[in-house]
């Protein structure tokens, strides 16, 4: 009986493991490059962070389409945090140096993830 116990205990904690790993939100850093974000293409889940990076050397400002969402600006060094939902816009832009620059964020599986 008590040997029964342990063993229903041992796989309760597995599998309350397995659910807790699942559902673990992660951070995805994206760096504010002069001309351009790296990487250009960011692989989420819904919930995760998007964490971006100025390192252009200037204040940069950047958002979603029609103005979803906007980071205002964002000093040389400093950050900018973006919690994803489905309804967070996989497209976001800025302008640096009078030249558009585009990012996306992508929940299909990364190429090299296989």
């Amino acid at each position: 009986m008590l040997n029964s116990y342990r063993s229903g205990i041992c796989a309760l904690a597995v599998a309350t493991s397995f659910i807790a790993g699942a559902a673990q939100a992660e951070s995805h850093v994206v760096l504010i490059m002069e001309g351009g974000y790296f990487p250009a293409v960011t692989y989420v889940s819904a919930g995760d962070e998007v964490i971006f990076r100025n390192e252009s050397g200037a204040t940069h400002e950047m958002g979603g389409p029609e103005d979803v969402w906007s980071s205002g600006p964002i000093g040389m060094d400093g950050t900018y945090h973006l919690s994803l939902s489905e309804e967070t816009p996989l497209v976001f832009t800025g302008v640096s140096g009078g030249i558009e620059m585009q990012g996306e964020v992508s929940y299909d599986t990364p190429p090299l993830s296989e």
